[in-house]
C-alpha cells in the first residue's frame, strides 16, 4: 500500500471500545508509553476485524497541528 500520509506511527492495539455506530480504538505505540486514540465507524472496524494485541499503524493527516507548552 502506498500512501501520501507522511505521519505513520505503528503500535499495538491496546484496546477496542465499539458502541452501536463508532469505534473507539486506542493504539499503543512502539518504542514508548505514548497511546493515540481514533473515533472510526463500527462498520470500519468490523471490515478492518480489529483485535486487541494486534499490530497496526496510525496514520495522521491533518490540515493543522496545534503544539501547547506550559
Amino acid at each position: 500500500m502506498r500512501l501520501s500520509t507522511r505521519n505513520q506511527l505503528k503500535g499495538t492495539i491496546a484496546e477496542i471500545d465499539v458502541g452501536s455506530v463508532m469505534a473507539i480504538v486506542k493504539v499503543k505505540l512502539d518504542g514508548g508509553d505514548q497511546t493515540v486514540t481514533s473515533s472510526i465507524t463500527k462498520d470500519a472496524a468490523v471490515e478492518l476485524a480489529l483485535e486487541v494485541g494486534q499490530p497496526a499503524t496510525v496514520f495522521i493527516k491533518s490540515t493543522e497541528v496545534t503544539i501547547g507548552v506550559e
